[in-house]
Order: C-alpha cells, then sequence, then structure tokens
C-alpha cells in the first residue's frame, strides 16, 4: 500500500468521477487505517473530496481494515489521529474472527465514537449464530451507553442465516436502536442474501452500497447502482412493475416517485433537487433494463451531462 501512494490521488478523483458519471451525489468512502499506511489515506481522501465540495456530499469512515486490537496499543494511537483529522465515522471489521475479543473491540470502538462524537460502521462478515451474536452485542452497547450517533452494519452476512425467531428478535432490537443495514446483494453459491425487504418493512433501514470497484477483493464492483438493483430484482424473482420499482427505494433513501399506493410522493416542492435524467418511461424500466443516465443533477446543479440515443419504451 504504500508503494501505490504516489498514484492513490489520482485513483481517488477517478473513482469519484465514476460515481458521479453512474448517478451519485453521496458518497461513503472506507479509508484504510493501518501500521503501514497510517493517517496518509485519510489526508489524501480529505483533500481530494474537498474538491468536490460543491457537487457531492460526503462520509469517511476510518477503517481499521486489519482489526483493531491485533496491531498492539500504537496502532489505536494511529487511529485516534485519524479520528481527529475530522472523518464521520470509525470502522470495524468481524470482531470474533479478526481480533477474537467481541467484548474489548466494542469497548474500544464505542468509547472512541463517543470521544470523537463519530458515528460506527461495523463490518461483520462472521455468520450464523456467531454474527447474530456479535450483532446482539453490538446492540447491548448501544443501548447501555444511551448511544446516539449513526451504526451502521454493513455486509451483516448472519441476516441471511438464521432462524426466522432469532431474526424477528434481532431485526426488532436493530429498529428499536435506528442500526440501519448496507448490504452488496451478494451472490453466492452460500446463503449471504439479506433479507432486504423484511428488514425494511420492520423498520430496518437498508441501502445498497458498492464493494471491489478496484479489484481487493473480487472483479466485479462496479459502482453502477441500477446494474445493483437490476441484480437485486432477479435474486428476489421480482418480476412486476410494482415489485421492481418499489425496490428503487433501497438505493435512494428510501425515496420512490409513487408510493405502495401508486399516488405520487416524489419530486415535491421543496425537495433536495438531487436526481438523475435516464432514457427510461419508469423506475422499473430503468431498473428492468438497465438504461442509461444522461443528467446527474445535485443540489439543483447539473454535475455531469452526457449525450445518449434516446430510445425511451424501445430500449430494450
Amino acid at each position: 500500500m504504500p508503494e501505490q501512494l504516489e498514484v492513490a490521488e489520482q485513483r481517488a478523483h477517478t473513482m469519484i468521477q465514476h460515481y458521479i458519471r453512474l448517478g451519485h451525489t453521496h458518497i461513503r468512502t472506507h479509508v484504510n487505517v493501518d501500521p503501514q499506511i497510517k493517517t496518509k489515506h485519510v489526508q489524501l481522501v480529505k483533500r481530494v473530496l474537498q474538491d468536490y465540495e460543491n457537487q457531492i456530499t460526503y462520509e469517511i469512515v476510518a477503517f481499521p481494515q486489519h482489526g483493531l486490537l491485533r496491531n498492539g496499543s500504537e496502532f489505536l494511537t494511529i487511529l485516534e489521529d485519524a479520528l481527529k483529522l475530522g472523518v464521520t465515522h470509525i470502522g470495524g471489521v468481524d470482531p470474533a474472527s479478526l481480533d477474537r475479543n467481541i467484548g474489548e473491540v466494542l469497548a474500544t470502538t464505542f468509547a472512541l465514537a463517543e470521544k470523537y462524537h463519530v458515528g460506527i460502521d461495523m463490518h461483520l462478515h462472521d455468520r450464523d449464530t456467531l454474527g447474530a451474536f456479535e450483532i446482539h452485542r453490538l446492540l447491548d452497547c448501544i443501548e447501555q451507553r444511551n448511544f446516539s450517533q449513526p451504526v451502521t452494519l454493513s455486509h451483516a452476512f448472519a441476516l441471511a442465516g438464521i432462524s426466522d425467531n432469532e431474526l424477528d428478535e434481532l431485526i426488532q432490537r436493530m429498529a428499536k436502536n435506528k442500526v440501519d443495514v448496507t448490504t452488496t446483494v451478494v451472490i453466492s453459491d452460500e446463503n449471504l442474501t439479506l433479507p432486504v425487504k423484511k428488514l425494511y418493512d420492520n423498520g430496518v433501514m437498508v441501502s445498497f452500497g458498492h464493494d471491489s470497484l478496484t479489484d481487493h477483493w473480487s472483479p466485479f464492483g462496479t459502482g453502477d447502482t441500477i446494474q445493483k438493483l437490476n441484480l437485486f430484482i432477479e435474486r428476489c424473482g421480482y418480476i412486476d412493475e410494482y415489485q421492481i420499482s418499489q425496490s428503487l427505494k433501497y438505493a435512494s433513501g428510501g425515496i420512490t416517485p409513487l408510493n405502495e399506493q401508486g399516488k405520487q410522493v416524489w419530486p415535491q416542492f421543496g425537495d433536495q433537487a438531487d436526481l438523475i435524467l435516464v432514457d427510461a418511461v419508469s423506475s422499473a424500466h430503468m431498473i428492468a433494463r438497465q438504461c442509461p443516465i444522461s443528467t446527474v443533477v445535485s443540489a439543483g446543479e447539473i454535475i455531469y451531462q452526457t449525450d445518449i440515443t434516446l430510445k425511451g419504451a424501445y430500449r430494450g
């Protein structure tokens, strides 16, 4: 990673521009903090993102990719230095399987989040009852500390592999404590696709994210959320216009042009003018046919525009 610093800034610019072309007006980026790179990536990403402040909003997660405890007490000093730089979240990865100390990882993470007034974005790949136990312990910390900053569970594969009774209990606690979930909509031989609709319908906000755009973990990351929605509806077997159109909310912060009763609820006068113009006749058409974006508008300003061949209903 230190050897890549020379090109990291240009890569960051290219990545942001790629996201903007694909319709994103908000980015949450997970920035490695580790004993080798220390805070250099955080400094670099903050500098790059500031160049786009008039185009997008953003959040930065100081992310201990290689574990919180296993690199020793000196690493915690490095992580604190990153938090002092003004990030919005502290991250975490699998406290059971990576650091093998759920209690201390969560206690340290929450203590730092409270000290620097940041949110938490915990990436949990641990599955089944182990992953569920980690989530319960995290929820315990929220309740015991009256923690008020936002908390996100990313991946949270355990939610795909536990019994209905266990899932219902977790969903109830997550909704009560306003813990949201981000998923990349994993397609796998194993059962890793989350029960997105059940989570959302029972009060847990769910959003779709992207991973592996630079092939660190797999070659399948694209940053294309319309493609991600298409993958989701295929995985879930959603084939009618109603189900497909309502799936848009997982990529738009809960917003759909029509509500579940078919009444127009967006756009309304006074709404934030963040939108994309797409060669599609409906949101369902856009998702099902992966229709192309011509224009991206952020806070009322055009931040990207390109010429496309308009085919409308005949785009298939």
